[in-house]
């Protein structure tokens, strides 16, 4: 004879195992398809490059990776400098100092520190820039010297101007 408690306790195990297995599918399904959730990135600094362009006007590329804010820019003079400050934005940018020695730029700075990153643009003269931004750069126009236009000499580490005198014999 069949035993109907026999029968009842074995469904409700059925209903059981069934339960677990349809939830274990459940977590391994998610499992499979989280890592196509895509992270947003941190916001980066990443590389700093430089173009002469033609009419002695000079291009600065800074590559980028994230979102990047717009950056507080402004300009100092007495040295000349172009700095733009970006807020939550970290730097891997190596070496920190770029020599440029072409046209209006002596050299880029970027410092980074855990509140923002500061790129410094040094100058020879005051000159009229653009900047621009994209999804994976930062570009920077910087204008020509001006013909006839004087540039400041740098001042040593002591604090006192190099200068460079003539000095001519009346004999």
């Amino acid at each position: 004879m069949i035993n109907v408690q026999q029968i009842e306790r074995i469904r409700t195990e059925f209903r059981i195992y069934s339960v677990r297995v349809l939830s274990m599918y459940v977590l391994l399904l998610v499992a499979l398809l989280a890592p196509t959730v895509s992270v947003a990135v941190e916001p980066e600094l990443v590389a700093v490059e430089y173009t002469v362009l033609s009419g002695g006007q000079l291009q600065v590329n800074v590559d980028t990776q994230g979102d990047i804010p717009a950056p507080k820019i402004f300009r100092t003079s007495q040295p000349d400098r172009i700095i733009l400050d970006y807020f939550g934005v970290k730097s891997s940018v190596a070496p920190r100092i770029m020599e440029v020695k072409r046209g209006a730029v002596d050299s880029v700075v970027v410092i980074g520190t855990e509140e923002r990153t500061r790129i410094i643009v040094n100058l020879v003269a005051s000159v009229p820039f653009e900047s621009q931004q994209s999804d994976s750069e930062i570009i920077l126009l910087i204008g020509q010297v001006a013909t006839g236009q004087r540039t400041e000499p740098e001042k040593s580490g002591l604090g006192l101007q190099d200068s460079v005198a003539t000095v001519s014999d009346p004999h």
